[in-house]
């Protein structure tokens, strides 16, 4: 089982590490959101994703990022799958279970 503390720790080491390294890759971005360890960045310039993902992973030796990009105009963030326009919309919700997204209301 995991600890009370973990989000509030990671949340923490989160803001200290966003306050270094990462800090000019994430100006350049046009929209930045983080939720404890989960990060959700947009950004309308064309970049490379694999460099963005290792400037993330550079940041501290225990970090490890990987990255979704958007599929069908779609891209899903925690419970929210957002469709690609200039605006978002969270009707949508999903949960993931054992691995797989679930479809739901």
């Amino acid at each position: 089982m995991d600890s009370p503390l973990r989000p509030f720790l990671a949340n923490t080491f989160m803001d200290k590490i966003e306050q270094s390294y990462p800090k000019d890759t994430i100006s350049y971005l046009d929209f930045y959101a983080r939720y404890v360890d989960y990060l959700f960045g947009l950004t309308s310039r064309t970049i490379d994703i694999d460099e963005l993902v290792q400037t993330f992973n550079k940041a501290h030796p225990s970090l490890q990022f990987s990255a979704e990009t958007e599929a069908n105009n779609e891209t899903a963030f925690l419970d929210d799958l957002m469709h690609g326009s200039s605006t978002v919309d969270f009707d949508d919700v999903h949960r993931m279970l054992h691995g797989r997204v679930k479809q739901g209301r």
